[in-house]
């Protein structure tokens, strides 16, 4: 396969697939460079290669087996409907003050992604997919789907006075000339985790329409797990997280006190800690999409089988585990909540309660060991799709009462959607 062929293949495949990553990336960008290219550079899809931050793990009651990757967890929570104003407000922003300087000139604050949905500005195909505005050490682009990864409106980047950035378009955009000027203010939360671009003058509006607006940082090096890592209090939207099976950025808005963490959002998976978790245990908020329920075998297997009810008759049928069930509600959609109890289990002191259907494209069980407690929220978003969450901790039960208490609030907060 030649360097076409390999981006036919990137402009063709879905964004979450290998080909988008390594060699591929590298030829890409080479081509992009090559002076063979001519003017075409300023045009190819392109994949932004970033510097890896602290590499995201899943706690230790994940193992990898092959293609898959098969996750132990261990308790769990409940939920309820709330719409916010927008998919991320923070509690407040403010202009950095005396901000850390690149040897550009350009604050360091900014060099890295920022997420949003994709701007109603924007021609693409996939305008429910996640966008980016992405800072590299002199250049600013706004990176999103449109039948590949595509970098638009790429733009060089100075520092035109305290708080505010002059943009420069590098080629032509649309009606967009290449060297259109803009002015933009920016400012960030608190912590950082928010910021929002102000558009003061610019010679291209569809730039303006594109890049203005709040984005919040991601802090994951991955694309298809662009979690958001460190949260300061206020509300978030999921990435990639994908429980309806719809592609769309935004199908869970959650709202976290400070401190929390983001440390996986992938189509099967959300991970949210609270400020005491610890990633190389278990101890935090854990969101599964497409559940099923899992045999009394040992070792247990998928039944294959999703609902709510099934579920539920599964984890009361297995041996040496004591379920209460209740019915409540999760973001305005009916829900089923167990509490559970292991005690003397036979299958080597654990006792496997959830699982992903067979042929998932990321294979993972939930188990209980003997001797914890374990709360699970199941929510039937769609025929025979099921959500789980799932809030499990290693430590002591009175640490688990705590994370129960904790989490409560955040599911409460959260908001399900299969659109932003």
């Amino acid at each position: 396969m030649d360097d076409r062929q390999l981006e036919a293949a990137l402009r063709a495949g879905p964004p979450d697939e290998p080909k988008y990553r390594g060699d591929i990336a590298h030829l890409l960008q080479a081509r992009a460079m090559s002076p063979s290219n001519g003017v075409q550079a300023e045009l190819a899809v392109e994949v932004v290669a970033r510097p890896l931050h602290r590499r995201r793990r899943w706690p230790a009651f994940v193992g990898a087996a092959a293609a898959a990757v098969v996750l132990i967890v261990g308790l769990t929570t409940i939920a309820r409907r709330d719409t916010p104003p927008s998919a991320t407000t923070p509690p407040s922003t403010s202009v950095a003050p005396n901000p850390t300087v690149a040897p550009t000139g350009l604050p360091t604050e900014l060099l890295d992604r920022w997420v949003g949905a994709t701007p109603p500005s924007v021609n693409t195909p996939n305008p429910s997919a996640p966008a980016f505005v992405v800072f590299a050490a002199d250049r600013v682009t706004l990176e999103h789907l449109s039948g590949g990864i595509v970098n638009d409106f790429t733009s060089d980047v100075t520092v035109a006075r305290p708080g505010e950035l002059e943009l420069r378009l590098t080629g032509q955009v649309g009606r967009c000339v290449a060297g259109a000027t803009g002015d933009y203010r920016w400012t960030l939360s608190p912590q950082a985790t928010t910021l929002t671009l102000e558009a003061i003058d610019d010679e291209c509006p569809d730039r303006a329409a594109a890049l203005a607006g709040t984005w919040t940082h991601t802090d994951c090096p991955t694309r298809g797990d662009d979690c958001l890592g460190f949260l300061e209090a206020g509300t978030y939207a999921s990435v990639n997280f994908d429980p309806f099976d719809s592609d769309d950025y935004g199908q869970v808005i959650y709202t976290v006190p400070d401190g929390w963490t983001s440390t996986l959002d992938d189509k099967d998976r959300l991970t949210l800690l609270p400020p005491d978790g610890d990633e190389t245990g278990i101890h935090g908020v854990y969101l599964f999409a497409d559940a099923a329920a899992t045999t009394t075998d040992c070792p247990a297997t998928p039944s294959g089988t999703g609902g709510m009810d099934v579920i539920v008759d599964a984890v009361a049928s297995t041996p040496g585990l004591v379920a209460t069930t209740a019915v409540t509600e999760v973001g305005g959609f009916e829900a089923r909540t167990i509490e559970i109890t292991a005690n003397e289990l036979i299958c080597d002191g654990g006792a496997s309660v959830l699982a992903s259907k067979p042929g998932a494209l990321i294979s993972w069980s939930a188990t209980i060991n003997s001797g914890q407690q374990m709360r699970i929220v199941l929510v039937d978003l769609a025929d025979n799709r099921t959500l789980a969450l799932v809030v499990a901790s290693d430590r002591s039960p009175a640490a688990y009462a705590t994370l129960l208490d904790e989490a409560a609030a955040v599911i409460d907060s959260m908001v399900l959607s299969d659109t932003l």
